[in-house]
């Protein structure tokens, strides 16, 4: 079967694998030079590695230990962790049979085109990812800025606007956040238990938190809120303008992004759609998008499931999610754990949930919380009941053991 995967970005590249893995000619259409997408070339792959390096620095400097570094090699650290991923996609694509054609791919007339010339396929899987329209620099920008700064302002107060914001102020920037609602972290997702404790966090970090203030006009070095105010800054960042990128697919469904069945199908036959250009928002999704599409496109009927899908915001100490915070909850303080006592780690704590004898969520603002969620999405997604987490052996010490910890407290819970 001949299958072709638009877009070379995290859901395209593991639609073209998985599909390459069951035996198929696969054909990745990917217009930019580099493969990677906006995850691996610009946000997720070279800002966690600022936030590594930043992480390790700070960890020095509590010791009293002098380490500084510049912009500059920040930027460069980021973009060296940025080559070599989008190097290793093109290899391991190249190494299982994948052709990779360098063009702008499209749909049209019921043609899938490759710039114009009329590609045949069998199955087409479109990961095309999201575009942007800023009106200032944002995450992904941050490596590529060729001046240094001391100030800055954050516009959103969401996932990307709190990483960013930290990231910032562990590069000792001054830093202002603007967010139009009256709450960080606005998603109806987040426990108010944990956002209240980041809210504290940054906080004490030196991280002004402006709130309740929509921003009327935004420059590259102020802000103008609708009550008048200006806030000033050496430099402004927009945590928001992302969309997906419908450009050249116009003549398939669409709405906020492309339309698809819980089987990722388009209503087009043989057409399917993974990662940003359905209207998700992070490589996480991405992965499992391209995964399931491409199953899918071989013929194997798997649904797209989000239930319980692990989410992180890379902070320090990092915040973590996954399901629904409903029925009995415990909470487990990090200043508990063996491992947290070792590594001086007082911050945060993991907040679990069950009902009817199975895990149904947890948040967590802790050392180590996206281990600590991943462990618990598999734990729910699978449907593990409560009294057999209790024969999983955790190594100890380590953070893995807060989930023990409160599964033993939710199974006191039920039996008093």
């Amino acid at each position: 079967m001949k299958i072709t995967v638009i877009g070379g970005g995290t859901a395209g590249f593991y639609s073209a694998l998985i599909s390459a893995f069951l035996g198929n000619k696969v054909t990745l259409i990917e217009k930019e030079d580099k493969l990677g997408g906006v995850c691996v070339n610009y946000g997720c792959i070279p800002s966690k590695a600022m936030y590594h390096l930043l992480h390790s620095i700070t960890v020095l400097q509590s010791y009293r230990k002098i380490v500084n570094t510049s912009l500059e090699e920040l930027q460069q650290f980021a973009k060296e962790a940025s080559n070599k991923v989008s190097k290793g996609m093109e290899y391991t694509l190249e190494d299982n049979g994948v052709e990779i054609i360098h063009a702008k791919g499209s749909y049209r007339s019921g043609k899938i085109l490759a710039n114009n010339e009329s590609i045949n396929t069998d199955k087409v899987i479109i990961a095309t990812g999201t575009s942007s329209n800023k009106p200032t620099p944002g995450y992904e920008d941050l490596p590529f800025l060729t001046s240094d700064f001391n100030s800055a302002i954050v516009i959103g107060a969401t996932f990307g606007g709190i990483e960013l914001a930290w990231l910032l102020k562990s590069m000792k920037k001054e830093v202002t956040v603007v967010e139009k609602m009256d709450k960080i972290l606005p998603s109806p997702d987040i426990d108010d238990e944990i956002r209240n404790a980041v809210y504290n966090y940054l906080r004490r970090l030196g991280i002004k938190l402006v709130l309740s203030a929509q921003a009327q006009k935004i420059e590259k070095d102020k802000v103008v809120l609708v009550n008048g105010e200006t806030l000033k800054a050496d430099i402004v960042f927009s945590a928001f303008g992302r969309y997906p990128a419908i450009e050249g697919f116009e003549e398939l469904p669409h709405s906020k992004g492309l339309i698809v069945n819980e089987y990722l199908e388009t209503p087009i036959s043989n057409i399917f759609g993974a990662g940003d250009i359905i209207g998700t928002h992070t490589a996480t999704e991405a992965v499992y998008g391209g995964t399931i599409a491409s199953l899918n496109a071989f013929g194997l009927r798997k649904r797209f499931n989000t239930q319980a899908m692990p989410y992180v915001i890379y902070t320090k100490p990092e915040i973590a999610y996954a399901g629904r915070i409903e029925g009995n909850c415990v909470k487990t303080n990090v200043a508990s754990l063996s491992r947290g006592a070792a590594d001086k780690e007082f911050e945060g704590f993991l907040k679990l949930c069950e009902k009817d004898g199975y895990l149904v969520g947890a948040q967590a603002f802790m050392e180590d919380a996206e281990d600590v969620i991943a462990n618990i999405s598999v734990l729910i997604r699978l449907k593990v009941k409560l009294d057999d987490i209790l024969d999983i052996v955790y190594p100890h010490p380590s953070y893995l053991e807060s989930i023990l910890e409160a599964v033993r407290s939710l199974s006191l819970k039920r039996k008093t």
